[in-house]
């Protein structure tokens, strides 16, 4: 017997895809094995069907590396199908590959290229992995549609791949995390998501030299301007996720805004003229000497509090993240189904982050100057990382950063 052997590669969504197609072939009694050519994460506990296999060799605590060949070839020779992660994306949604990608196995019956839906409305470069080997055409700075998709996945993939496996199957999927999710919204697999939207204002800010977070920025208190654009996030994330969009008989999201502070002034500044009645709560944390723990343990607490599925984490000093860029990171934090969510800039994770109410017990327990992004890190499978703009991201750290 000789498995049939899928190759997967291209970008965003391509470990979905492998998972559900193993799924899929495991519900018919099919054996299945999972693998890769390149790194494949390590998931602890990969599917309820016991007729599939994770199979590779480890690299660290997170990720499996390719078999040997001899390992390779025996499960082929022992089960049904094999799929094969043969490209890595660093979780971009759109890829151009190097010289020696993808790492494709000859005895490949079917390769699947894949690019991310996610990536549609964003800038090109931001959203592209190996964006530096855009040809002169591509500035770079281009908004991303489904035509430019399919014409990268053509010129990069489909074309190279056809034209050096002719006689084999050959295929483009692009993964749409927003579909997926509303088609289980409609199945009943999906209940209402309620977050907790946690504004981290306990800082002192030591390069600045006193409480920044009161400084004037754009005229007004530097806290205000990333409060502002939270509010404006969760308006348009209330509309897109709104009864009347999705013609449920219920919102799908419910949203609560929590403020964390060790300063009076903005404990007690008038929230409800500016925003509302009861939109913003503010809290006082006790514990402010101790580090970034003590705040974001209380985000936990009002969490749980307010029976939360997720809390999100936003830092006070970054007042040039928009209320669009917030909106559409909890926006794919939802529909990518993950339990966690990072921001990603210039190479590493960022603020800021979402956790799911699975992780509250891990955050109850952080102490000194450690905030979640260790649990983040600790987690890559589980994580959902949303590409974005290093401007975005500007924290205000010293006087010169302050924009009048």
């Amino acid at each position: 017997m000789s498995a049939y052997v899928i190759a997967v590669c291209g970008a965003g969504g391509k470990s979905t895809y492998i998972k559900r197609k193993a799924e899929e072939y495991a519900s018919k009694g099919k054996r299945v094995v999972v693998t890769t050519t390149t790194h494949i994460f390590n998931e602890k506990k990969y599917s309820e069907y016991e007729n599939i296999i994770l199979a590779g060799e480890p690299v660290d605590d997170s990720k499996l590396g390719p078999l040997s060949e001899s390992d390779y070839m025996r499960i082929c020779d022992t089960s049904d199908i094999v799929l094969v992660e043969a490209d890595g994306s660093r979780r971009m949604p759109i890829k151009i590959p190097a010289g020696y990608e993808p790492v494709i196995p000859e005895n490949a019956d079917e390769t699947v290229v894949v690019m991310g839906a996610h990536a549609l409305g964003r800038k090109l470069r931001t959203v592209c992995h190996r964006a530096e080997l855009l040809p002169e055409r591509y500035s770079g700075e281009e908004t991303v549609d489904e035509e430019l998709i399919r014409d990268i996945a053509k010129e990069y993939y489909l074309n190279p791949l056809r034209e050096k496996y002719p006689k084999k199957k050959l295929s483009l999927f692009i993964s749409d995390m927003r579909k997926d999710f509303f088609e289980s919204v409609a199945k009943g697999e999906i209940g209402i998501k309620k977050i907790n939207m946690v504004l981290l204002a306990s800082g002192f800010g030591r390069r600045f030299g006193k409480n920044k977070l009161l400084e004037i920025y754009k005229g007004k208190p530097l806290f205000l301007n990333t409060l502002d654009n939270i509010i404006e996030a969760v308006n348009l994330l209330e509309k897109r996720f709104s009864s009347e969009t999705w013609e449920g008989a219920e919102p799908l999201c419910e949203f609560s805004l929590t403020v964390v502070t060790r300063y009076e002034e903005i404990l007690y500044y008038n929230y409800d003229k500016r925003y509302g009645r009861g939109r913003v709560k503010a809290v006082y944390n006790p514990d402010f000497e101790e580090g970034i723990a003590g705040s974001v343990r209380m985000g936990a607490r009002v969490s749980i509090e307010n029976k939360a599925e997720s809390v999100a984490y936003f830092v006070a000093d970054q007042p040039e993240l928009d209320s669009f860029t917030i909106a559409d990171f909890i926006s794919d934090y939802i529909y990518s189904g993950k339990s966690m969510a990072a921001m990603y800039t210039d190479g590493h994770m960022s603020n800021p982050g979402v956790l799911s109410a699975d992780h509250f017990d891990e955050i109850l327990k952080l102490e000194g100057d450690r905030g979640c992004m260790g649990i983040i890190k600790k987690n890559p499978e589980s994580t959902f990382i949303y590409q974005v703009e290093a401007e975005k991201l500007k924290d205000v750290d010293i006087r010169e950063d302050i924009v009048r």
